[in-house]
């Protein structure tokens, strides 16, 4: 039953894959009516991957419509089959990593008033939150872009520049805190 089921997702993987290589071929023929659509089936996976960097969700949405905004002045640089989301995780992670060093230049006190001033977003869970709280940085980023964006620990590697076997130890660490954390502990 188990591999009837990783098949059917690995069929509707694939066609997700080629729906968005016909979006991307229509934009770089400059046919911006597809683009709507292919915000709609990426948004949310790189939302995540900036979330789990810097863990605000207003400014996460902010430097969520930046990458698109930086996505389409650079549309005309990417290449006919090159990955469009991972170029996309891409920009997303050095604008957060932007965002984060000059928000280091702010004082501390206006941290702390955007900080009061923050919305709750609708998007927190609790999940969110425990690993959040619980994980070291890079482990929340990876456990993000693994289990939320469903990225593969070999493009993770390449993402963050690491070898695949510092990705691998730093994923089942963080889930082993996780489990000992919620008491399932082995």
């Amino acid at each position: 039953m188990e591999k009837n089921k990783i098949i059917k997702s690995n069929k509707v993987d694939k066609m997700r894959v080629l729906i968005m290589e016909e979006e991307i071929e229509a934009l770089l023929n400059g046919d911006l009516s597809k683009f709507t659509s292919f915000y709609e089936k990426t948004k949310r996976n790189v939302y995540y991957n900036i979330y789990a960097i810097l863990k605000d969700y207003a400014l996460s949405e902010d430097v969520l419509q930046e990458t698109y905004v930086k996505f389409l002045e650079n549309l005309p640089k990417l290449k006919k089959g090159q990955n469009a989301l991972g170029y996309l995780y891409v920009i997303s992670r050095n604008l957060a990593l932007d965002t984060i060093r000059k928000r280091k230049n702010e004082s501390q006190e206006e941290i702390y008033d955007h900080m009061l001033k923050q919305e709750e977003s609708h998007l927190s869970n609790d999940i969110l939150d425990l690993a959040e709280r619980v994980l070291k940085k890079q482990e929340f980023e990876i456990v993000i872009l693994h289990l939320v964006n469903e990225m593969p620990h070999k493009e993770i590697a390449k993402l963050m520049h690491r070898p695949l076997g510092t990705i691998l130890w730093a994923y089942n660490n963080a889930l082993k805190k996780l489990r000992k954390e919620v008491g399932l502990d082995e």
